[in-house]
């Protein structure tokens, strides 16, 4: 978890409205809009209605990343906010993984595709 958690830092490192720090506060949003989600996650139903919402914010996340990718910045640069957000993310991603596992053993017919989004969120 932490080795995902840490390639998601690295590769979201440098855009977002207000530059690096902007994108590390978006990448947060996004992980805790997830997280709420999938607590969200009561039944088959349920889990139905929220993949889309899900998909929308895996969707978000792959195009933060791809700004990321399309920055120059320098490995000082990306290093010193990764430090500043490590614990924070870290948490988080650590809330996602278990907010996904219970949402996924209440709505069992949509574990995988709760899995997929999660994994499309976090390997964005």
């Amino acid at each position: 978890m932490i080795g995902v958690v840490l390639f998601m830092l690295g590769s979201a490192a440098g855009c977002g409205s207000s530059g690096l720090d902007g994108l590390f506060k978006e990448q947060l949003t996004l992980i805790e809009e997830a997280t709420n989600l999938l607590n969200g996650i009561k039944d088959e139903p349920s889990a139905k209605a929220a993949l889309p919402r899900l998909e929308k914010i895996g969707d978000r996340a792959a195009k933060l990343t791809q700004q990321a990718k399309a920055l120059k910045l320098s490995q000082a640069e990306q290093q010193k906010v990764m430090d500043r957000y490590r614990g924070k993310l870290l948490a988080a991603a650590d809330k996602l993984f278990v907010a996904e596992n219970e949402a996924r053993d209440r709505a069992p017919r949509q574990a995988d595709k709760i899995h997929a989004v999660v994994v499309k969120l976090v390997h964005s």
